[in-house]
């Protein structure tokens, strides 16, 4: 079955147009054939990743494509290091995982991190009071609808730029789809941890003694630093990507029109220079 697939992708490439769907395994396969049968002179490969897909192109045949598909994973530029010369794009660099997120946020915002969680982890299990600590993951959850709600906006409002296509080409737009993931994923756990808090709190637990109001205190501690990032992620990622969005096509235009105008005077200079070299 295999071979048939093989077979089938060589002959759709030797035709030069038309779509074929392979596995990884069957398209090295295919590659390897494509040098032992000289196929093509030309050994390129332009390859777009897309998670778990990767669309594939060759500059000897530019109306073929084959996709190569996996049911579960990603793809990342390493699948295809047999390519002696490879041209990736989009998400070549591999998935960006939850976890890459998370240590990022920490070695950015660390010292806002540790500063709220322990200021307000000794603030509340001094005070003792759970009606306190009630009133505060109430606030909490309202806090963080506000913040989902002014996301949303945000998502929204960085749709469609105009240079989408390089961003999507150099693997930026993707980072920027999963970062607005994660940041929503924050936000929900925050929703979540807050209204487990307060159940929690109004739980009859007196045999735990002081064990109940340090284990609310934790979680209400943890609940604010979540809520600390979303936040933060705001104005110190938001905003600079709002700015990069909007600084990046500026900059383009207005560079191409400063050359547009120089590349001008320069040829009314030039055709000035030889009329009056005529009249003489």
């Amino acid at each position: 079955m295999k071979t048939n697939k093989v077979e089938e992708a060589l002959n759709v490439l030797e035709a030069g147009i038309g779509y074929k769907e392979l596995t990884l395994d069957e398209f090295i396969d295919v590659y390897h054939k494509i040098i032992n049968r000289k196929i093509l002179n030309d050994h390129t490969v332009f390859a777009v990743f897309i998670e778990d897909r990767i669309f594939i192109a060759f500059p000897e045949k530019p109306d073929l494509r084959f996709v190569i598909t996996k049911s579960k994973g990603f793809f990342s530029k390493d699948d295809l290091n047999f390519v002696a010369n490879l041209e990736p794009m989009g998400s070549y660099k591999g998935k960006r995982k939850f976890s890459s997120f998370l240590k990022e946020e920490f070695k950015l915002n660390w010292w806002a991190i540790i500063g709220i969680f322990f200021s307000t982890f000794l603030l509340f299990s001094i005070s003792g009071a759970v009606s306190m600590l009630q009133r505060v993951n109430e606030l909490i959850l309202a806090s963080a609808t506000i913040f989902i709600s002014i996301f949303l906006l945000f998502v929204i409002s960085q749709r469609g730029f105009k240079n989408e296509f390089k961003l999507m080409r150099e693997g930026i737009l993707y980072e920027f789809i999963q970062n607005d993931k994660y940041v929503a994923a924050l936000a929900i756990i925050v929703i979540f941890l807050s209204i487990t808090t307060v159940a929690f709190s109004y739980t009859d637990l007196s045999y735990l003694g002081d064990l109940k109001i340090f284990a609310i205190s934790l979680l209400t501690s943890f609940s604010l630093v979540i809520l600390a990032i979303c936040y933060l992620a705001i104005y110190q990622y938001y905003f600079e990507r709002m700015k990069l969005l909007r600084l990046l096509p500026a900059s383009q235009e207005i560079l191409e029109d400063r050359l547009k105008k120089y590349v001008d005077l320069q040829k009314n200079e030039e055709g000035g220079g030889f009329v009056k070299g005529n009249q003489r």
